[in-house]
């Protein structure tokens, strides 16, 4: 689950509990495509070390030609994005909607009440959404875009102390970056259904593509 209990920190573990019970809400709203991930899948370090090298490597330099520019207000799009590079390459992911905490301050005011109107509206209500948005490739781990532009910019945070791309678990993140994810609904449906891109047609392109960069 997570490996650094002995620092003092485990967010993990209240991470894990959110997860499930996002899970269970996910299936409760009759998302169509199921999640696939787990709150209780061990993915090992080394893997999660590898995924981190390939964001950095490729993932990153490879989204900025997609949506050059600030990132810190574009987290639905790039956990689309990032979800299908991801899986066409045959890492299994989802993507996660949510609460992120900085600092002991929330930031979108993301309610669950407000999620499940969103989704059941009969109306496609694109941008200006109260949510974050990040992948989970199973367990406590977090791969999120977005986040790094959104503390250099909000919170003073010095570039060259943020990544290209979080990547870690839930504890880790917690403690280095004063980051608290907090999983609401997990599935591609719901920005399927409330945001302008669908994660399953980009993911549709990426699996056309012959070049795409893995390693």
């Amino acid at each position: 689950m997570t490996e650094d209990k002995h620092l003092g920190e485990s967010y993990s573990e209240k991470y894990l509990e959110l997860m499930s019970i996002a899970i269970n809400e996910s299936l409760a709203l009759g998302f169509t495509n199921k999640p696939r991930v787990g709150a209780h899948e061990n993915i090992s370090n080394e893997s999660l070390d590898s995924v981190q090298n390939l964001a950095f490597e490729r993932l990153h330099p490879h989204l900025y030609n997609v949506i050059p520019g600030y990132w810190g207000n574009s987290c639905q799009t790039l956990s689309t994005y990032v979800f299908a590079y991801l899986t066409s390459i045959g890492i299994k992911c989802d993507i996660v909607i949510g609460e992120v905490e900085i600092n002991g301050t929330l930031e979108f005011d993301t309610t669950l009440s407000n999620l499940r109107h969103e989704y059941q509206s009969p109306v496609e209500l694109h941008g200006g959404q109260h949510l974050h948005a990040w992948v989970s490739l199973g367990g406590d781990t977090i791969v999120d875009a977005g986040l790094p532009d959104r503390m250099i910019k909000n919170y003073n945070v010095p570039e060259k102390n943020m990544p290209p791309i979080i990547v870690g678990r839930a504890s880790e993140i917690s403690r280095k970056f004063r980051a608290r994810h907090q999983p609401l609904v997990i599935g591609t449906d719901f920005l399927a259904k409330t945001n302008s891109y669908n994660p399953l047609d980009i993911l549709e392109k990426y699996n056309s593509l012959s070049n795409l960069p893995a390693n």
